[in-house]
């Protein structure tokens, strides 16, 4: 087929041509109309929201052209990985799967509880202040820390739990993340969560594949497999920081990939892509809840917004677009060399 720009167009600009349709297609590929909040219909479907077109399709194109090896994907878990609703109600946490266990007393369940409802209003407050809702945060996560330490649980006991209390993966997880195993983009779960919960629930599912790494408070096992606390630092919802994994495997992993895709559900989940350096970072917030309330924070904070705790469609689309972009990236060099190195042996 002819390029738009006629038949003296060079391969590179065909190839840029071909980019900017896959990446616009991306974009209609989204509903990027926001439906009314009682369009059931469009809620199931996982409607997109995107304020900034432009921004958004200059970015894919960037992510698209850097291909799969300049890429790493930041995730939060709770909320992000796995749905919000789950039958109607609020699905478990990993908090919550480990409130929910048989094997916590009732002097800590009602503690958790009463915390819960005191501080989540703080967390998703659109009045408080960053300081204010930092310092509650700081003080929920460490009280029921100290909680968990008191239980004296075992690893056993966690393995137990994530079955008692299974969480819902959204739709299309599974896929994401088998999509970046065969294609070796390292996967981070950075999560405010519980490390050995998440591990567990990811063990399970079987989705703790080489390439994912998590990042979260991990508990503190005693010679005798007692938990006696957590390691630091406390890692909550307002100071999830990327620089947490200065140090890790995961660090030497993404060397030299200066392309991220960040997903979270929290606008403090944005934090998570600083402390390591990025040419672009394309950043996905799934908005489960209170969209009247939230989309306008929601669309200045994030790149896309995901809406109505809707499946991970549009990423599952990106990551393809992102690896055959890569793909024909190199075939093109490979044809340019061939080229060359064909008209040298004519000179000759």
């Amino acid at each position: 087929m002819a390029s738009p720009r006629g038949p003296d167009a060079t391969s590179d600009e065909q190839e840029e041509l071909v980019l900017l349709a896959r990446c616009r297609a991306l974009l209609s590929a989204a509903d990027s109309a926001v439906a009314d909040s009682t369009d059931a219909a469009a809620a199931a479907a996982g409607s997109v929201y995107i304020r900034d077109r432009n921004a958004v399709l200059d970015k894919l194109q960037r992510l698209v052209r850097g291909g799969k090896d300049a890429l790493h994907i930041i995730s939060d878990f709770d909320f992000t990985m796995t749905r919000y609703w789950v039958n109607g109600e609020r699905g478990p946490a990993t908090h919550r799967v480990l409130s929910a266990y048989s094997g916590m007393s009732d002097s800590y369940k009602s503690m958790e509880s009463e915390l819960f409802h005191h501080f989540y209003p703080i967390e998703i407050s659109t009045t408080h202040s960053h300081a204010e809702k930092y310092a509650a945060m700081e003080e929920w996560w460490c009280r029921v820390h100290d909680g968990i330490a008191r239980e004296r649980l075992t690893e056993a006991s966690v393995a137990a739990m994530v079955t008692e209390t299974p969480v819902t993966f959204r739709e299309g997880v599974e896929e994401l993340v088998g999509k970046c195993e065969r294609e070796g983009v390292p996967f981070l779960v950075f999560s405010a969560g519980l490390y050995d919960v998440i591990k567990a629930i990811l063990v399970r599912a079987g989705l703790k594949t080489p390439n994912l790494h998590i990042v979260s408070n991990r508990m503190k096992f005693d010679d005798g497999g007692v938990c006696v606390g957590f390691h630091e630092p406390t890692i909550h919802v307002m100071n999830k920081n990327e620089a947490g994994i200065r140090g890790s495997p995961y660090e030497q992993q993404v060397q030299g990939r200066r392309h991220a895709i960040l997903l979270g559900d929290s606008l403090g989940d944005v934090q998570m892509a600083e402390g390591l350096s990025h040419d672009v970072v394309l950043t996905v917030g799934f908005l489960n809840h209170s969209r009247d309330a939230q989309l306008e924070a929601y669309g200045r904070t994030f790149d896309v917004v995901v809406l109505d705790d809707g499946p991970m469609r549009f990423l599952r689309s990106l990551l393809d677009a992102i690896v055959s972009g890569g793909r024909g990236r190199d075939q093109g060099m490979r044809r340019r060399e061939r080229e060359t190195r064909e008209g040298n042996e004519k000179e000759i």
